[in-house]
């Protein structure tokens, strides 16, 4: 009975992070992707996001525009095939990228080389400290019709590492309104005692 409970709020929760995901506009089959051809918002999240884990930007950011697009951007490497997929929404891409994810530090690689990332992500043989591993590809498996919520249970990965992280808000703007406002404050603390002090009560002569 947990088990079923757990199943259907994966499958709900999955559900809510694929009606975000954004339709990506394909790339000429005849071209590749051009590296910087989604400059969204959403697309720099996932950048923000998983860079840390892939170690470099210029590599994450060719992997979310080859995700997104359905077009490789590189010649080699994960971002040099296409998703079986095809074009991805933001949502189904932070998906494929966390399940992939999930699945080297399962096999005990927590920063990907180019084969173990291509391996994940589309399928095929990859060095692991275990011995080489065939991975089926989360790709793949989404291709052939498993449900985003069958793939997360199949690849272990916890509801928390699903939820989409919040935008951060940038500091120096948070820090200059908290200024101006501290300003505005102070100002009107003062203002308020200057009235308090203008309007004081004079004391009455006495009559004679």
């Amino acid at each position: 009975m947990k088990r079923d409970i757990s199943k259907w709020l994966v499958t709900g929760l999955l559900g809510a992070l694929c009606a975000v995901a954004i339709p990506a506009s394909a790339a000429t089959p005849a071209e590749p992707a051009s590296s910087s051809l989604f400059t969204d918002e959403l697309s720099e999240r996932l950048v923000a996001e998983f860079t840390p884990w892939l170690g470099s930007r210029d590599d994450t950011e060719a992997l979310v525009n080859t995700l997104r697009s359905g077009q490789p951007t590189r010649p080699s490497g994960a971002a040099g095939v296409g998703p079986a997929t095809g074009a991805l929404g933001y949502g189904e891409a932070r998906l494929a990228l966390k399940m992939a994810q999930s699945t080297l530090a399962q096999q005990g690689v927590a920063q990907p080389n180019t084969e173990q990332l291509r391996a994940a992500l589309h399928g095929g043989a990859a060095e692991t400290p275990g011995g080489v591993q065939e991975l089926p590809g989360v790709l793949p498996l989404r291709a052939q019709g498993m449900g985003w919520a069958a793939i997360a249970e199949r690849s272990h990965v916890p509801i928390d590492d699903l939820m989409v992280p919040p935008p951060r808000a940038p500091r120096q703007a948070h820090s200059a309104k908290h200024s101006k406002t501290k300003g505005h404050t102070a100002k009107g603390r003062a203002s308020k005692k200057t009235s308090a002090k203008g309007t004081k009560p004079s004391a009455k002569k006495p009559r004679k």
